[in-house]
């Protein structure tokens, strides 16, 4: 195609009904937004039925909402006519779409679609540890993840590491391929006041130092192995653990939480509005993050960004992310994180260490990716 010709672009906003705050979310949300001001593509962003548009978004794509057949009742004599008039309302609006690109917000693809298909693979979890999803939900999402890898044309990827775990459990050689890392969002750049970080320290540390683990709390975060080497740490009675977003402590994990002696020492925050995200990471003394898998990791970068002292795990796409600025350690081995965060401790006052990392997690803007991301589009057509 002509470089200078607008790109129609169809992304469906599947990721903004299934979550608000999630990386993911954000990572579109950042990216389209930076795509729409480049003036590069014309965006179309299809949802599904009761999802919002976010605000970034609004004003400046088309937005539509993907229809539904209304059922015929009773459901149990309808059943098949119901499901084959589904399939024919889906299959004619996704033919609709006769040029451009179709964009996979989170694994999806549609019958009907004659355009090229884009997925984003973020990573390999649910291949890698098919041990920690069971349920029919998982089930569910595994089979979409399927069903997307053989529809693609082409595959992005935020990380070297996402596509050799990728390139492990699909056939993608027939796929065109980019690794386009993600980049930060400018906010995590922005030192809050002194009075924000005090509160911020005084209301969930009591104003004692730190440590910072930030997202969630899935099995494959490892957060269980973290709370075994935090308890046998000498440094635990200096420092706290917070860790924020990941919801409530489960039963299980009080139970351990009690067990270890810890109640007074760990804190979780379920979910913070992000100035208050930010505002823990300037409130830290240091971050440790104990993925056993990631397809790149956020919060490493938000917290690098804060000129955080970080510990993580030497596993996933964290060493590419991290490169020579974190303390890395064994994700699986309970001794080597307990000495990585003693290290870590004795590394505190090493500033150019942790300025280096504050410099690299500037040294990326989503309007780098917008454009590398419509360059491959431009490849593809």
């Amino acid at each position: 195609m002509n470089a200078s010709e607008t790109i129609r672009l169809v992304v469906d906003g599947r990721i903004f009904g299934l979550q608000s705050h999630g990386g993911i979310s954000r990572n579109f949300n950042s990216m389209l937004a930076a795509m729409i001001r480049t003036n590069r593509v014309d965006l179309t962003l299809v949802l599904p039925p009761g999802t919002t548009c976010p605000d970034s978004l609004s004003e400046h794509s088309a937005k539509l909402h993907t229809p539904t057949a209304k059922n015929w009742r009773p459901g149990r004599v309808f059943k098949a006519l119901n499901e084959w008039r589904s399939r024919h309302v889906e299959k004619v609006f996704w033919g609709g779409f006769d040029r451009g690109i179709f964009h996979s917000s989170f694994y999806s693809t549609h019958q009907g679609l004659q355009i090229s298909q884009v997925l984003t693979f973020q990573d390999a979890i649910y291949e890698r540890f098919t041990e920690f999803f069971h349920n029919a939900q998982d089930q569910r999402h595994i089979k979409d993840r399927q069903r997307c890898v053989k529809a693609a044309t082409a595959i992005i990827f935020p990380s070297k590491d996402s596509r050799r775990e990728c390139a492990a459990f699909y056939n993608i050689e027939d796929k065109l391929q980019q690794v386009i890392p993600h980049a930060l969002d400018p906010c995590f750049l922005n030192r809050p006041s002194q009075a924000a970080v005090v509160e911020f320290r005084g209301k969930f540390s009591g104003g004692t130092p730190f440590l910072l683990h930030s997202g969630g709390r899935y099995l494959h975060k490892n957060f269980d192995r973290l709370l075994d080497a935090y308890a046998q740490w000498d440094g635990c009675g200096r420092y706290r653990l917070l860790s924020v977003g990941g919801g409530p402590w489960t039963p299980t994990e009080r139970s351990k939480i009690e067990a270890l002696g810890l109640t007074d020492r760990v804190v979780a925050v379920s979910r913070l509005p992000e100035l208050d995200l930010v505002a823990a990471y300037y409130a830290a003394d240091a971050f440790v993050f104990p993925s056993l898998c990631e397809g790149f990791g956020f919060p490493l970068l938000e917290a690098m960004a804060a000129g955080l002292p970080v510990a993580a795990a030497n596993a996933g796409s964290l060493p590419e992310v991290g490169r020579d600025v974190p303390v890395y350690f064994d994700p699986r081995n309970v001794e080597e994180i307990t000495q990585a965060l003693g290290s870590l401790e004795q590394q505190i006052p090493d500033r150019s260490r942790w300025e280096r990392g504050r410099a690299l997690a500037a040294s990326r803007t989503w309007e780098d990716v917008a454009d590398e991301v419509i360059d491959f589009y431009e490849q593809i057509l």
